[in-house]
């Protein structure tokens, strides 16, 4: 399948308490130089914390250098191979997981995008709460030893596999990605005063989705040059805000098919769609379903 119009990650905007992560796969585990394994796709997220050795990680079209102590987000859908960089070998601790329980496997080898039967509905999507950079925005970073103590009883709770180790692991696991976004406040300090402009854009958005939400109508609100608001906001949310504009919008949409019977001309209007086949274009490009397809299945249910 051809998946080279889809952008990953695709992102989900949430919040903390719908993050629900389920853990697929953690290991201790060591990547032998020369033995490292080739490009691959996967449908879930890998962390990826680096106890010894130093790497050189592709991800897409960067490349980044880590050495111990250092720490790999890897997103789902994103082509990445490693290479050792010194001495014959690296030893990780090594985590795959989804945000939102939402991908099951019955072998490891599940994880892994086969090219030819890829399935564009299985990668899973990533958190994007408000106020947080996304993890995929800088995947490197340098986790808390609490942080790397969680990772570690994850990873004796999956290999132990207990009765009930999936619920351990799911609560330890929500604990390392809260530790991680939290850790954005202590770690990037010049972020929090971009934020801190950004908020009445973002609160703004939040009320006044359904009108023209165009940069050049949101840079008013802070009196600065739309191409600079972009990119700013797009550094911090890890989006740009024309995408972030439609996951409010989608995020509404699927709200007011859920719980109205409001038709889905009238729904696309009062989201900010006036061109009801646009609208559903959109829907089915976030969802996967037509809005009708949609407004269908969730009543089935």
């Amino acid at each position: 399948m051809d998946l080279s119009d889809i952008s990953f990650p695709v992102k989900q905007l949430t919040n903390f308490s719908a993050l629900s992560p389920s853990v697929h796969w953690a290991q201790l585990h060591q990547t032998i130089k020369n033995n490292e394994y080739p490009l691959r796709q996967i449908y879930d997220f890998e962390l990826l914390y680096v106890l010894d050795g130093r790497i050189t990680a592709h991800l897409g079209e960067c490349e980044y250098t880590l050495s111990t102590g250092e720490m790999l987000f890897i997103s789902a859908g994103v082509p990445h191979k490693l290479d050792i960089q010194s001495g014959q070998q690296a030893l990780f601790l090594g985590i795959h997981f989804d945000f939102f329980d939402e991908f099951n496997i019955v072998v490891d080898q599940d994880i892994i995008v086969k090219n030819e039967e890829a399935v564009a509905a299985d990668f899973c999507l990533e958190a994007v709460i408000p106020g947080y950079s996304p993890l995929s925005a800088n995947p490197v970073m340098i986790p808390s030893k609490e942080i790397v103590k969680e990772m570690e009883r994850i990873i004796a709770e999956f290999s132990e596999q207990q009765p009930g180790f999936e619920v351990v692991c799911k609560g330890l696991m929500l604990n390392v990605l809260i530790g991680l976004y939290r850790s954005q406040i202590t770690t990037v300090p010049h972020s929090s005063t971009t934020k801190e402009r950004l908020a009445p854009v973002v609160e703004w958005i939040e009320h006044h989705y359904a009108a023209d939400c165009s940069n050049q109508t949101l840079a008013k609100q802070l009196n600065i040059h739309e191409d600079y608001l972009g990119k700013q906001f797009k550094s911090v949310y890890g989006m740009t805000m024309n995408k972030y504009v439609q996951a409010i919008r989608h995020r509404e949409a699927k709200r007011l098919l859920r719980e109205s019977d409001h038709s889905i001309e009238q729904i696309g209007r009062e989201v900010g769609y006036e061109d009801m086949h646009y609208f559903s274009r959109i829907f089915s490009k976030w969802e996967g379903l037509s809005p009708r397809e949609y407004k269908k299945t969730v009543q089935f249910y």
